[in-house]
């Protein structure tokens, strides 16, 4: 079983990575594309559908499922199956997809890498096999949509280590009328494993009509992006009409704003305390450098009669700040100005340095005027037989260390000006931070005044169950129980400052609660919008309907009416028609009868007695076939 880790992310909860991960680390440190985590806060909304392609242990896409919640809809793609555990553990109810996205559906060799190193997991250009390397099914884009039944994703991001130009290469009819945002990943030295550049990506990527942007959390805004090739790493955000997203940005919540500016602010903190830290490395390494090659220079100056350069002391008894700069904010501005101060001790050493270095330059055209030769050009050539060979190799080592000294010097200079900068970006963040502290400050100092004026009146209250209790024990006790009350005494009002201190705790879990419910209060606020937007636009198509079906039982009656008319007329005709009929088979039956009975009458006379029995069965049979 692989071992895991576990880490907090604030507003979005607990994360599992596999143990070691580098993303771990860097969400860890506190700067890892907060800028990105931002704008996901920012333009999603509830019940919207987000597709992460290259999801790996599902950073953005925890954040994404917190914010559309169970009605919206996580799309992960993540060929790597290191990753699958911990993404459906992070991302709960996501649709995890165990394909690769690409400009061509089939099959490619993948590179899973591991514990460490997954965030780094990328497709391979050939076919070539290696331990470890995996065969996994590739997709389209399009291809993928038609699988997974998504019309268009309301966000898009892609982050599949420089297979992002063959993707955009294979979606370029789809991407040429998303109306979405896609969030991509611009790397150097990723596109151009595959044999592509970050020129090219940009290329692709507005033949397809999409504009790249750079989003400004502070001002909340899309702006246009001028691009300075090569890029060696930056995420864009692409999308067809700028105007339009900004107008969505608009709409979001105060709420939603805080905790954008608070994951900002934070991310810059924590961003300029790496880079303090890497230019501190970086420093060390050259002041250490340059140490070394002036202790072994010290065997000449002494030798020369100068006095050596003591670098022992310098640069260990420096003061390592990082660690207390992510402990506490408060102490950033001291940890600074004495940066910076050790940064004015350095110049001092470079400019002892380059005196040295002219003392270096006198001491060694004082020693050509002894030996009696002419000063060397860089192109002359020494005589080894002539000056000796143990002077020449001092004097080479003398011109080479020297050099080298310089060359060091102004790397030093150029980093000194680099952390100049990067403590001047310290600072104004340090401002922002305390600014936002200040508030923070007042805000705990309003909650302890409103607890201390509960605490003075139950004090008071306190106060007067006590008096009350007093009289009764005067009332009731003598001397010696009165002091057995005074022991009862302090044991409630200890009592009551333990209810008092779980009452401030309550408090504060009721604080919780409600920046809770109103997140909540702010999410469902939107929702209502949304809703209220769906019902107008039902409402208006149920009234256009009811219009639609009145005009068609207005007609229905109509036609109703004619029908009924011709019905009236044809069946007053009927019952006419019917009636003479009647008569006329009613004359027609009387006239029958009368000449059948005439008939009878006639001939009963010449029948015989057995024939008319026979006769009459005739006759009422024809009556009845008449009358019938």
């Amino acid at each position: 079983m692989t071992e895991t880790e576990t880490l907090h992310l604030e507003h979005t909860g607990w994360l599992e990575f596999p143990a070691g991960d580098l993303v771990a680390r860097y969400i860890r440190e506190g700067w890892f594309e907060y800028t990105e985590r931002a704008f996901l806060f920012a333009y999603l909304r509830r019940g919207d559908c987000y597709l992460d392609i290259g999801a790996h242990a599902g950073f953005h896409a925890a954040t994404a499922r917190h914010i559309v919640g169970n009605k919206g809809r996580v799309v992960c793609v993540e060929p790597n199956p290191l990753m699958h555990a911990s993404l459906k553990q992070n991302v709960q109810s996501a649709e995890i997809h165990k394909v690769a996205i690409s400009d061509h559906s089939g099959e490619s060799v993948f590179s899973p890498g591991d514990n460490q190193t997954s965030s780094f997991a990328h497709l391979l250009e050939s076919n070539d096999t290696f331990d470890g390397a995996l065969q996994v099914q590739t997709l389209t884009l399009p291809g993928f949509l038609q699988t997974t039944n998504i019309a268009a994703p309301d966000l898009i991001k892609v982050d599949i280590e420089g297979a992002e130009q063959a993707m955009i290469d294979g979606a370029s009819q789809f991407l040429s009328t998303y109306a979405g945002v896609v969030l991509i990943e611009f790397s150097k030295e990723n596109l151009e494993n595959f044999g592509r550049t970050t020129a090219s990506l940009e290329a692709s990527i507005t033949e397809c009509g999409l504009q790249l942007c750079r989003y400004d959390p502070y001002d909340n805004l899309l702006h246009p992006a001028d691009l300075n090739h090569p890029i060696w790493y930056e995420n864009f955000f692409l999308c067809r009409e700028p105007a339009k997203v900004n107008k969505r940005l608009a709409t979001i919540s105060s709420s939603r704003k805080k905790v954008i500016l608070d994951i900002v602010r934070k991310g810059e903190i924590a961003k300029a305390s790496y880079l303090q830290n890497e230019l501190l490395s970086k420093e060390r390494a050259i002041v250490r450098d340059v140490t070394g090659h002036i202790r072994g220079l010290n065997d000449y100056l002494r030798a020369d009669g100068v006095d050596p350069i003591e670098t022992e002391g310098r640069y260990e008894a420096e003061s390592d700040p990082v660690t207390e700069l992510q402990k506490e904010y408060g102490v950033v501005k001291e940890i600074a100005q004495h940066h910076l101060a050790e940064l004015q001790k350095r110049e001092s050493l470079v400019h002892e340095l380059s005196e040295l270095v002219h003392e270096l330059s006198n001491s060694e055209n004082r020693l050509f005027d002894i030996l009696e030769i002419d000063h060397p050009s860089p192109r002359q050539q020494f005589d080894s037989e002539e000056l000796g060979s143990t002077t020449i190799a001092l004097i080479q080592h003398l011109l080479s260390d020297l050099r080298l000294i310089e060359t060091k010097a102004a790397t030093l200079m150029s980093l000194n000006k680099t952390t100049k900068e990067a403590i001047s970006a310290v600072e104004l963040a340090i401002d922002s931070y305390s600014q936002e502290r200040t508030a923070w400050h007042t805000e705990r100092q309003d909650l302890y005044r409103v607890l201390s004026e509960k605490d003075h009146e139950i004090r008071a209250l306190i106060e007067g169950q006590f008096d009350i209790k007093n009289q009764l024990s005067n009332q009731t006790e003598k001397m010696l129980e009165k002091e057995r009350d005074v022991g009862l005494l302090n044991l409630e009002v200890s009592e009551k400052n333990t209810l008092i201190w779980d009452q401030g705790a309550e408090i504060q879990k009721q604080q919780a609660s409600v920046e809770r419910l109103s997140f909540e209060l702010s999410n469902r606020e939107e929702m209502l919008v949304e809703l209220k937007g769906t019902h107008d636009a039902d409402l208006k198509k149920l009234k256009a309907d009811l219009k639609d079906r009145e005009q068609s039982l207005e007609e229905l009656q109509r036609d109703m009416d004619r029908q009924a008319k011709i019905f009236s007329q044809e069946s007053s005709s009927l019952h006419s028609e019917l009636h003479e009929r009647n008569a006329y088979y009613a004359k027609l039956i009387s006239a029958v009868t009368n000449n059948l009975f005439e008939l009878r009458q006639s001939r009963i006379l010449r029948m015989t007695r057995w024939i008319a029995p026979r006769a009459d069965r005739k006759i009422a049979e024809t009556i009845e076939v008449l009358s019938e």
